[in-house]
């Protein structure tokens, strides 16, 4: 991965944020189209880089593999499997942790308790309970492909598990209150499982 350019790159993106959020300022209220457009930024920005430093590469491999500096793998793998755990806490355990006594039908909010607690640990399990992959073997030090595919997958396993853990939310508020089947969440709940099970499935893959 060519170092200068992503830190240019992620740099202006991150001064393009600051401006957008700074413009809403003199505005009262939400200003929700300048919203949009932080979260239209924050969302491609990887995408973008992943393309342009794939085109830079291929115009130009030589100066590309001059300019080259290699990721800092400790961080790499310490940083992204932490981002992991708190989402597993704040997206799923925290949301999904609600007192059965609350509602109309209370063993059912206490099996939706535990159908939160079975979801996290089988997602830890998945991810985190095999041997760690050995650094020279990582996906950021294969090549620029593997390492643009890695972190491009990462945030969509982010991504799923939030919307598993506020599906899985929906789901205990309609059953456990008697309103009936909450076929939105249901669907919400199939994406986000094969969303997060596929990315996270590429993410091995793409190790040696």
């Amino acid at each position: 991965v060519d170092g200068r350019y992503h830190a240019a790159f992620f740099g202006i993106a991150a001064l393009l944020q600051a401006g957008l959020m700074g413009a809403t300022l003199p505005f009262d209220g939400y200003c929700t189209p300048l919203l949009y457009a932080v979260v239209m930024v924050s969302v491609l920005t990887q995408p973008v880089g992943t393309v342009t430093s794939f085109i830079t590469f291929k115009l130009d491999p030589a100066k590309f593999r001059s300019r080259y500096i290699p990721f800092n793998i400790d961080y790499v793998m310490e940083r992204f499997n932490g981002l992991l755990i708190e989402v597993l806490g704040v997206a799923i355990v925290v949301p999904n942790a609600v007192y059965p006594g609350g509602y109309a039908h209370p063993w059912r909010a206490a099996i939706g308790v535990l159908c939160a607690v079975a979801l996290v640990l089988a997602l830890k399990a998945g991810m985190f309970d095999v041997e760690p992959i050995n650094a020279d073997l990582h996906a950021v030090r294969r090549g620029p492909a593997s390492a643009n595919a890695f972190l491009s997958l990462h945030p969509l396993i982010v991504l799923g598990m939030a919307f598993m853990g506020g599906a899985l939310r929906m789901l205990v508020e309609s059953t456990a209150s008697g309103a009936g089947p909450n076929l939105f969440a249901q669907r919400i709940m199939c994406a986000a499982s094969a969303l997060t099970m596929g990315s996270a499935t590429l993410t091995k893959l793409s190790h040696k």
